[in-house]
């Protein structure tokens, strides 16, 4: 008798749960016609560019983009100007200007709806620079890979919530991921963080300052010139060649095989992991 009056419980339960969803949604639909229509035609959702042009790189000082969702890709111009092309649908809403020394784009969807979680139609950003180009680039999406080519002068800070983060070649970067994972193969000083993902590094000259909560860190050749520091949760650390410096390494759980450390060094690398190996050579 008890076990059929919890399951009575429990059926009563998920029909208020499903109840209370159907509820909600059909609020969403009558409150939000703009951002949700169901019975729209498809053809709105049809990718196509929205916004292409052009800047000289004598017009601002640095680039900011903001997004919720879209993969940002920064390329190569064919010519000495800043190009910005955009692709969307007839819902998204983007806007690139030059305000005070700064050129802000900018990129969102007003076809929208969240129930726990948010769908959005939002499509590529791609921005064309000169490869000998010296600014600054800060980039901020919700969701989205971001992928930089080389650009030797450039200075990036890169900020995305979901996503991978690939770059070629760039001077110097401050780079955080809250989900995804983090490839460079050559920066100078730099600050790499994430949440659940690697970093992956193949040339790093300078100083870092590498975290992750739950990923691998993993560094090819490292020229080390001021004191830098690699910390993981729960990871592991690998560094294939690293320069003349003193090695702090600790680990709580895991294995500790450092080759090479100058206790003479004035320059001090400190490496800790709470459950990872440690691997330096």
């Amino acid at each position: 008798m008890k076990k059929n009056n919890r399951l009575v419980i429990i059926y009563i339960i998920f029909l208020v749960i499903i109840a209370i969803a159907i509820t909600g949604f059909m609020i969403g639909l009558l409150t939000n016609r703009e951002k949700i229509d169901l019975f729209k035609n498809f053809n709105n959702r049809e990718v196509k560019t929205i916004l292409d042009v052009s800047y000289e790189i004598s017009d601002f000082e640095k680039i900011n983009v903001d997004t919720k969702s879209s993969d940002i890709k920064i390329k190569h111009s064919k010519d000495n100007k800043v190009r910005v092309v955009i692709y969307g649908n007839d819902y998204s809403i983007v806007d690139s200007k030059i305000d005070s020394g700064s050129l802000n784009i900018s990129k969102y969807s007003k076809r929208e709806y969240c129930i726990g979680f948010c769908f959005y139609d939002d499509k590529d950003i791609i921005i064309y620079l000169p490869s000998d180009i010296k600014s600054s680039l800060n980039i901020n999406s919700n969701s989205g890979d971001v992928e930089v080519d080389t650009f030797k002068n450039l200075d990036i800070n890169v900020d995305v919530k979901s996503g991978d983060v690939e770059v070629k070649e760039v001077f110097k970067g401050n780079i955080t991921t809250k989900s995804g994972d983090v490839e460079v193969l050559s920066i100078n000083d730099s600050i790499i963080k994430t949440i659940s993902g690697d970093i992956e590094v193949k040339n790093v000259t300078g100083k870092i300052d590498y975290y992750t909560k739950s990923g691998d860190i993993e560094l090819g050749r490292f020229d080390i010139l001021e004191n830098s520091v690699i910390n993981t949760l729960s990871g592991s650390v690998y560094i294939s060649n690293i320069g003349s410096c003193y090695i702090e390494a600790k680990s709580l759980s895991g294995d500790i095989n450092v080759k090479h450390s100058d206790r003479f060094s004035k320059i001090v690398l400190a490496v800790n992991t709470s459950s990872g190996d440690i691997d330096i050579k």
